[in-house]
């Protein structure tokens, strides 16, 4: 009973002084958010510790805080990546693996958020929910110094892999690395020679595919393993990428690949040479990092996708010389604790139909109706058993909410909470809270601008 006041005084905390949360109401229309859903909007308290908001003279701030940095111990490597964007905001990417010497794949955190970056710092917050549905504010603080960052974070333990206790976490201090794209069109690496114990040259070895007369791709590989990639312009590398299991251009050699266009075919209907280039980060049955590039006058990133627990292709599906890119929509996976191991991890993700427009890959709702798959609803015996698991004492039928997804992946989200009404047994009080978070996980989707589009919210 303590745990549950506790928790209550918490939240109640939360919705007075930190975040922004959600109310149900069905009367209330917001543009941003489905049908029901209304912003209560709270402020943001800071958690930065006071030691590292000292601006005095003997603090030397960076004059320029976009690079990388990493931070690596013997059972983990995190690395953030920082883009100081116009307007003094700063773009903030980063993955942090933890388990590495684990015979198991190690478990992973990523982040990918952009906030304001004021006085040496940028700090950040989201909402995440545990086993009892209660919501939780992550906060990470970032303090720029002259050799790095040092990192501080709040509720990690949930926020990475929610109700599974991992060690996953990005706090530690961080120094800056060289940029990924100063390998020479030569590169080297130094290696220990273990006999003379002196520094001697080992050349990386190098597979380099021609794109046009212009445009070349190499891949590479150091004697350390480190794999990645690099793309030349005229003979000058302009890109490059590193820190990868292996990079290719080849669906043969991408486990999540289907069909993929020819090398240096334009696919965005500017007549502009394109590239697609995939990138293996490691683990089973996960992850790979997916750039699509132009091949112009310069180069030029269209997009980056993240690929986990699924599979990608680019095909014409309507015909009109265009590439249509299909892609799951991982935004659930792992949600409520839901975790079936291997393979299965992604059993949660949903299809998604991108179309380029404007510069950008957008979904396409006229194709995601048009090529939507027949569903089935799950049994009223397994949703029941799902709620009477004895092993949760908040349990919540992953079948009923992974079908609601489907529905609201095809345009029929009023049909999904229809579905939860009716199936939600009325012995559990708490499916309030439960559509308060998944309703909430819906507007993180990196596609939610389209998911409401597609349902007309």
């Amino acid at each position: 009973m303590g745990t549950i006041v506790r928790t209550s005084l918490l939240v109640m905390a939360i919705i007075l002084s930190v975040g922004v949360l959600f109310a149900f109401d069905k009367q209330d229309v917001r543009k941003d958010l489905p049908k029901g859903v209304a912003p209560v909007l709270i402020e943001l308290e800071s958690t930065v510790n006071p030691a590292l908001n000292n601006t005095s003279a003997e603090v030397k701030k960076p004059d320029n805080i976009s690079g990388r940095y990493v931070r690596k111990t013997e059972n983990e490597h995190a690395e953030l990546t920082v883009e100081l964007l116009p307007s003094s905001r700063a773009r903030i990417s980063g993955i942090s693996r933890w388990r590495l010497k684990s015979h198991h794949a190690p478990r992973i955190g990523r982040l990918h958020f952009e906030a304001p970056f004021k006085d040496g710092q940028v700090t950040f917050s989201d909402i995440f929910i545990d086993q009892a549905w209660n919501m939780w504010v992550y906060k990470i603080d970032l303090t720029f110094h002259e050799n790095g960052i040092t990192v501080k974070e709040q509720n990690a333990w949930g926020y990475f892999n929610a109700n599974i206790r991992t060690n996953v976490k990005f706090e530690g201090d961080y120094s800056k690395i060289a940029a990924a794209n100063q390998l020479s069109t030569k590169p080297q690496n130094i290696k220990q020679d273990k006999k003379t114990s002196l520094a001697v040259k080992e050349p990386v070895k190098l597979k380099q595919v021609k794109i046009n007369d212009e445009y070349a791709f190499r891949s590479y590989e150091t004697f350390d393993k480190d794999r990645g990639y690099e793309i030349l312009h005229n003979g000058k590398v302009v890109a490059s990428e590193g820190g990868y299991i292996k990079c290719s251009l080849s669906a043969e050699d991408l486990e999540s690949a289907g069909a993929l266009p020819p090398i240096g075919k334009n696919i965005t209907g500017d007549g502009i040479p394109n590239l697609v280039v995939g990138c293996d980060t490691g683990g089973s049955h996960c992850c790979e990092d997916i750039t699509i590039y132009s091949l112009g006058e310069s180069l030029k990133v269209i997009k980056d996708f993240h690929i986990s627990y699924s599979t990608f292709e680019l095909i014409d599906l309507d015909g009109d010389g265009i590439y249509e890119l299909k892609i799951a929509d991982w935004n659930f996976q792992g949600w409520g604790g839901v975790w079936m191991g291997g393979a299965c991890e992604g059993i949660a993700n949903q299809d998604v139909i991108l179309r380029y427009k404007n510069g950008d890959y957008q979904i396409a709702p006229d194709l995601m109706k048009r090529f939507s798959k027949k569903i089935d609803p799950p049994s009223l015996e397994k949703i029941k058993e799902e709620f009477n698991d004895t092993d949760s004492d908040y349990p919540v039928s992953f079948e009923m909410w992974r079908y609601m997804l489907a529905l609201i992946y095809q345009g029929r989200g009023d049909e999904a909470f229809e579905f939860c009404n009716t199936v939600w047994p009325k012995e559990r009080k708490y499916k309030d809270k439960f559509l308060a978070a998944f309703k909430l996980q819906l507007t993180k989707s990196p596609y939610w601008l389209g998911i409401k589009e597609l349902n007309g919210w």
